[in-house]
């Protein structure tokens, strides 16, 4: 992202250059908040966040969309409100969780 600023700012405009300045301070954002939400979801049975990436190793029957297994759960919850963990193998039922 600092080489495309940089590209920006010397062959471009001054406008382009802040526009990628924006573009890249958003994705950092976004990507905290990401990493916050996801850390917090766990898996009921064997506690490992499900949308966080872990160096365990996964189930045999865990599945991919598009190469990602954090895609594949995330689709499952939007479209049908479960998963299966990628790590345990368990179907889980998304509900939300009242303090």
């Amino acid at each position: 992202m600092c080489v495309l600023l940089g590209i920006a700012v010397v062959t471009i405009s001054f406008r382009t250059a802040c526009f990628a300045l924006v573009l890249a301070v958003g994705l950092g954002v976004l990507g905290l908040i990401q990493l916050h939400f996801a850390s917090q979801v766990r898996c009921p049975l064997c506690l490992v966040p499900p949308l966080a990436t872990r160096n365990c190793s996964r189930n045999r029957r865990a599945g991919r969309l598009f190469g990602s297994y954090r895609l594949r759960v995330s689709c499952a919850v939007i479209g049908t409100g479960r998963f299966r963990c990628p790590y345990c193998g368990e179907v889980t039922r998304v509900e939300p969780h009242i303090r």
